[in-house]
């Protein structure tokens, strides 16, 4: 809960400090998911397996490279490094393959277990051969566990793309490196989870917030998480403590 409690403080005051840069990368994030969402709708207008498929590429092409610049310019702000606007231009095309293969594997396993969940949850139930009360049981079980999967790989995404940035791995290894620090940081990472869908909804439901600060405060939270665990598990260097009249921000 320490923990939990003092990546929350950094956070508020880093996003708070660095606002401008929040808000540059959530409108560039917003604009191109806007841009993708009724360009792809217009097009292929009444098609829908079509309109799904080319929807979901497009997000992937889109969406995955500015995910992965923002958690570039996370990872500097942190460093307390100089940074602009320039540097998330410059993510953008550093880190555009990286974070394609990534937002691909992400995108076809979510897609995956979302169908696991419809398949048990809602078609199995249905069939009349269901309907006994043995395999009603194994049927629901099983939704169960894919309901479970499903959030634990939640968790697990939490971690990906500030991995990609602070360690640029494989993105096989991004993901044995996400599983192992959910696997043993279950509550903090509930903990993440939890707040994150809190920041979802005040920005869904004030509207004007999402499109200017959701994501810039989402990586900044993923960012110092994974930072936190890290320093954890002494895999990278502790911060200096700074003085009152340094970085009074990153103060714990």
């Amino acid at each position: 809960m320490r923990m939990l409690l003092g990546v929350l403080k950094k956070w508020i005051i880093v996003s708070y400090d660095r606002l401008g840069l929040v808000m540059i990368c959530s409108a560039a994030w917003f604009v191109a998911a806007a841009v993708v969402y009724i360009g792809n709708g217009l097009l292929l207008r009444g098609h829908q397996l079509l309109l799904g498929l080319s929807l979901f590429a497009l997000i992937v092409l889109a969406l995955s490279p500015i995910t992965a610049a923002t958690c570039l310019v996370a990872k500097k702000i942190l460093d307390r490094e100089s940074v602009s606007a320039k540097d998330f231009v410059s993510g953008l095309r550093e880190l555009a393959v990286s974070a394609w293969a990534l937002g691909l594997v992400q995108g076809l396993v979510t897609f995956v277990l979302m169908v696991s969940i419809w398949f048990y949850m809602v078609f199995l139930p249905a069939v009349p051969i269901v309907h006994s009360q043995g395999a009603h049981v194994v049927v629901l079980m099983l939704g169960m566990v894919s309901v479970w999967v499903s959030l634990f790989w939640g968790g697990m995404m939490i971690y990906h793309f500030p991995l990609l940035v602070e360690q640029r791995p494989g993105t096989l290894m991004i993901l044995k490196r996400g599983y192992l620090l959910t696997a043993d940081n279950v509550g903090f990472t509930v903990g993440i989870f939890f707040v994150i869908i809190l920041l979802t909804c005040l920005c869904l439901l004030s509207r004007f917030l999402f499109p200017l600060v959701y994501l810039g405060m989402l990586i900044i939270l993923e960012t110092l998480a994974l930072r936190t665990l890290l320093l954890k598990y002494e895999a990278i260097a502790p911060e200096p403590t700074p003085g009152v009249d340094d970085d009074p921000w990153l103060k714990s």
